[in-house]
């Protein structure tokens, strides 16, 4: 009788120690994917040089997202898409066939105002109604 109580010991023993799923592997993983993503959204930025009007604001900063088509005017009047030198402005974004929701445009402070004009309303004709203008907060 003793050696039958031994093996149901033995049993209970064994069926408790398989209860449970080792998550330490799994959350391991994610950390990784989550310094990978934390480190690649920091290089995400805008490589036209351009010098942006400052403005003091309580509101949050100005972010883009990658849905956004972003425009941008440096020191030489020259013309970039999403870091990309263009020529014709209305023939390219023609060429996008609307896939963008929202444009930002940034242009440098010594553009003159009269470039944006033309940027603006070539945005306008092209159906575009969002269009957000890019600062750098004080």
């Amino acid at each position: 009788m003793a050696g039958v109580s031994i093996g149901r010991k033995n049993s209970k023993r064994m069926r408790r120690n398989v209860v449970g799923i080792n998550v330490t592997p799994l959350l391991d993983v994610l950390l990784v994917l989550l310094i990978i993503f934390m480190m690649t959204a920091q290089m995400v930025h805008n490589d036209v040089d351009l010098n942006l009007p400052k403005v003091s604001t309580e509101k949050g900063p100005n972010v883009s997202s990658q849905d956004d088509l972003i425009i941008s005017i440096n020191s030489h009047n020259e013309i970039f898409i999403n870091d990309e030198r263009i020529d014709n402005l209305e023939t390219y974004i023609a060429s996008l066939n609307n896939k963008f929701d929202k444009v930002i445009l940034a242009s440098d402070l010594t553009v003159p105002y009269q470039k944006i004009i033309e940027v603006l309303m070539s945005l306008n004709n092209l159906g575009f109604t969002k269009i957000k203008m890019a600062y750098d907060k004080k």
